[in-house]
């Protein structure tokens, strides 16, 4: 069962952590052949997060749990998914936050 924990700096909204939670679940059961119903999803925002000692206005950080084992191959694509995700959502909610 993969467990995708998600921190970020930034506030969302509901619709926007339904948003990210789907696109999470959708790369891990595409990366992994997993159903969707044996992904789990946390997201955690309005965090303070630190980098080098300073702090994070737009910063994410993921973590990623299998029970059971994975081929490299297939952690290496739902990193990739998952990068693509971050980059897209940090422009669309940075957008959003200057309206």
């Amino acid at each position: 069962m993969p467990y995708i924990e998600t921190k970020l700096s930034i506030k969302l909204n509901e619709t926007q952590k339904d948003d990210l939670q789907k696109k999470l679940s959708d790369a891990a059961a595409v990366a992994l052949s997993k159903p969707k119903a044996y992904i789990m999803t946390e997201i955690e925002d309005g965090k303070s997060l630190y980098m080098a000692g300073k702090e994070l206005e737009n910063g994410a950080y993921i973590d990623i749990s299998l029970l059971g084992t994975a081929e490299k191959s297939a952690c290496e694509n739902l990193t990739q998914k998952i990068l693509h995700i971050e980059c897209f959502q940090r422009r669309q909610l940075l957008n959003s936050q200057l309206k």
